[in-house]
C-alpha cells in the first residue's frame, strides 16, 4: 500500500488547548488522515505522563536520580513517596541518603550548618574531579560521589572545597585549617611516602583534607596499594612524627584496621573509605558542641615546607613534582 502524500495528511494539534483547559490526561494531539479520497481516519495521540508508566519504569527511573532530585521527590505527591523506597540506588548513594537521615538526627548538627551558609561559594563539581584525574586517573568512587552530589548545606566547616581556605569555627578545632577550600578550581594533589626507611619507598599520591596542630588528615589515592586505596587517614604529629610517611607495620602488629600504633599511642588513625570517615566526624561534632566563630580566610599561595609542624603550611611535594630532584631527594634522606 502507498503511504499518503504530504497533501492527504493534516496535523491538528489540541494539546495547547487542552492544558489552557486544565485536563491532565489530555489528548496530545490527533493525526488526520486522507487516503485516496477516502473517508477520514483519525489517530489519537496521548501525552506522555510519568504516572501512565509501570510502577516498574518509575521504579527503573527513580533508581538513576542523583541524592538531591531523589530526597525531592518524596515530596511530589504519596504515590511517589510509597514507591521511591523501592527503588534500587547504587550502593554508594544509598550510604549517602543513609548518612544524611543520620546527620539530620545528631543533635545540633543543623544549627551548626546555619552558621556557614553565607561563606558557601559555588564551585564547579565535575572540573574539581576532572582537574584530580588529570593528575592521576583514578579516584575513590565514593569520593566521587560525595563531591558531585552531597548537599553543600550539610558540609563539615573544614571540609569542604566550597568554603574559604581558614581555619575551623568550632571552638574544638580552632587550629584545624580547611585545605579542603585551598584552591578549589584547581585542587592538587600532593606526594607522601610509604615505605618508608625499606628499599620499596615510593611516593603516593593524596589529597589534603585538613591540618591542626595534633594531626594531618589525607585521602590516598594509589590503585596500586590496595590496602590503603580510598582510605582516609589522619597521621599524629604530637610526637614529632611526620605528617607525611605513611606506617607499614608488619600484619602481625596490627591489633585492627582503625589505627596503627607503637608503644607511644597512634600513629595513624585510618577510615575505610571517604563516607565512613564524614560520619564519624560529623558523630564527634554533635559529642562535643558546636560554638560559631568568625575568622579571617588565608592569603594564596600557601608556602611549602616538608614536615613544617604548622597547619598553615602544605607539608608534602605536590604530585606532578614527585620527579623533581627536590622531591626525589625526600626519598633518599
Amino acid at each position: 500500500m502507498l503511504l499518503p502524500s504530504h497533501s492527504e495528511v493534516q496535523m491538528v494539534t489540541q494539546s495547547r488547548l487542552h492544558r489552557t483547559l486544565g485536563y491532565p490526561n489530555a489528548t496530545y494531539g490527533s493525526l488526520l488522515l486522507t487516503l485516496g479520497g477516502q473517508k477520514q481516519k483519525t489517530i489519537t495521540v496521548q501525552k506522555p505522563h510519568i504516572q501512565t508508566f509501570p510502577v516498574e519504569l518509575r521504579l527503573e527511573i527513580f533508581s538513576h536520580l542523583e541524592l538531591k532530585p531523589y530526597v525531592i521527590s518524596h515530596g511530589v505527591c504519596k504515590a511517589w513517596k510509597q514507591e521511591l523506597p523501592h527503588a534500587i540506588l547504587h550502593p554508594i548513594r544509598r550510604r549517602m541518603l543513609d548518612s544524611c537521615r543520620t546527620l539530620r538526627d545528631m543533635l545540633g548538627v543543623w544549627e551548626h550548618c546555619q552558621f556557614y551558609v553565607e561563606d558557601l561559594q559555588p564551585f564547579d563539581r565535575d572540573n574539581y574531579i576532572n582537574t584530580l584525574l588529570e593528575q592521576y586517573p583514578v579516584i575513590p568512587e565514593e569520593f566521587v560521589f560525595w563531591i558531585r552530589e552531597w548537599p553543600e548545606r550539610l558540609a563539615l566547616e573544614y571540609m569542604w572545597p566550597g568554603l574559604p581556605f581558614r581555619p575551623c569555627v568550632q571552638e574544638l578545632f580552632e587550629n584545624a585549617v580547611n585545605w579542603f577550600g585551598y584552591l578549589p578550581h584547581s585542587p592538587q594533589l600532593s606526594a607522601i611516602r610509604y615505605y618508608y626507611w625499606t628499599p620499596a619507598v615510593k611516593f603516593v599520591p593524596v589529597l589534603l583534607i585538613y591540618r591542626n596542630s595534633d594531626s594531618t588528615v589525607w585521602l590516598i589515592l594509589d590503585k596500586d596499594e590496595p590496602d590503603i586505596f580510598g582510605k582516609v587517614i589522619e597521621l599524629s604529629t604530637t610526637r614529632g612524627d611526620a605528617p607525611t610517611i605513611i606506617p607499614h607495620p608488619e600484619p602481625e602488629d596490627l591489633d585492627d584496621d582503625s589505627s596503627w600504633e607503637d608503644d607511644g599511642g597512634p600513629l595513624m588513625i585510618s577510615h575505610p573509605d571517604w563516607i565512613t570517615f564524614q560520619v564519624a566526624e560529623w558523630t564527634t561534632f554533635a559529642q562535643t558542641g558546636l560554638k560559631h566563630r568568625k575568622i579571617k580566610t588565608f592569603p594564596t599561595p600557601a608556602n611549602f615546607s616538608l614536615n613544617a609542624p604548622s597547619a598553615l603550611h602544605l607539608p608534602a611535594p605536590r604530585w606532578i613534582d614527585r620527579s623533581l630532584p627536590s622531591s626525589l631527594a625526600i626519598l633518599q634522606k
